[in-house]
């Protein structure tokens, strides 16, 4: 064979190697079919962020996009798929920092909430409320935090499960504050709201839609918002930080991830996109009128909220003997 056959076919073969290798990031995104994979069933907080993604996005980046529910296992079986999907930006995960959480508390989950995935962008968070029932010796949380110092064990507080944002919330706070407040899980938000209500649990641990009502007629004493800042759903209502406990912030946010290894120019698109929706006035109109708070900002930040948050669940879930066995 000729010098030139040989260097023709040379490059024909390494052309034919190349052009087998993956390439996630030659065609335009999206290439295909976006799924947005929501770890819990339709009719949720997750849910509905996923689906006012998949009704907008189409406008600010095309493509076509659509919720597939994968509900199970504490949201796990939604967790892991998409930590397995392929890195190309065509299956995403809409959940919420309660993936961080089961991380924390459960050895065995076969993702790393760090690891695993690309962090878009933290879509919004639903604040999280410290209510107590009418008729306590106190009404504002340093006032409350006095009390339960002096009487250590004596008063109780509600949350919405066992290893949930809600619960972590109140163990932080009995960590930062020095208390012993005795917790009583519920099944459900809706749940904790009936029994503190009913004067059954002195406080409830809860996302604010759940008790805004009571709040206004006056049937629960709002003292603190879990957040470092205060809500817009109620502006009125202190943060816990305000209230003395300093450095204490823990929003139930929400989120967009891409599995680990997405190119950044496809997950610095759908963060543009994303903060491009979150400022229509129909978005904000529909997350406000379901109690949820914008957030957006660049991957960056949340990439380190949710490192960030991994530590400190961790500590918190190992302090208080929070565990799946």
């Amino acid at each position: 064979m000729k010098l030139a056959s040989k260097i023709a076919a040379a490059l024909g073969l390494a052309a034919t190697v190349v052009a087998a290798a993956p390439s996630y990031a030659a065609d335009p995104y999206p290439s295909g079919m976006v799924k947005l994979v929501v770890p819990f069933s339709a009719g949720g907080g997750v849910d509905l962020m996923a689906r006012v993604l998949a009704q907008h996005l189409p406008a600010k980046l095309k493509g076509t996009y659509i919720v597939e529910n994968k509900p199970g296992a504490s949201g796990n079986i939604a967790n892991t798929f998409v930590a397995k999907a392929p890195p190309d930006g065509l299956t995403l995960l809409v959940t919420s920092n309660a993936m961080v959480i089961n991380h924390a508390i459960d050895s065995k989950v076969q993702f790393h909430a760090v690891e695993s995935y690309a962090p878009v962008i933290m879509i919004g968070s639903s604040p999280v409320v410290i209510v107590g029932r009418t008729g306590l010796p106190f009404k504002t949380l340093p006032e409350m935090l006095n009390y339960a110092r002096a009487n250590p064990g004596k008063l109780s507080y509600a949350s919405c499960g066992n290893g949930g944002v809600h619960h972590i919330a109140g163990e932080l706070l009995k960590k930062s504050a020095k208390v012993d407040i005795l917790h009583v899980p519920y099944k459900g938000c809706a749940d904790a709201t009936t029994n503190v209500l009913g004067g059954q649990v002195d406080l409830a641990i809860v996302s604010i839609n759940n008790v805004v009502t009571y709040m206004q007629s006056g049937k629960v004493v709002p003292f603190a918002i879990t957040e470092a800042k205060r809500s817009p759903q109620a502006p009125q209502v202190p943060t816990v930080q305000e209230s003395g406990i300093a450095n204490y912030d823990l929003p139930g946010w929400y989120g967009l991830f891409a599995p680990a290894g997405t190119p950044k120019d496809v997950v610095a698109k759908l963060n543009t996109a994303v903060n491009q929706v979150l400022q229509m006035p129909e978005v904000k109109e529909t997350l406000t009128k379901n109690y949820m708070d914008i957030s957006g900002g660049p991957s960056e930040k949340f990439a380190a909220t949710v490192k960030s948050d991994l530590t400190r669940f961790t500590e918190i879930a190992k302090s208080a003997n929070i565990h799946v066995d």
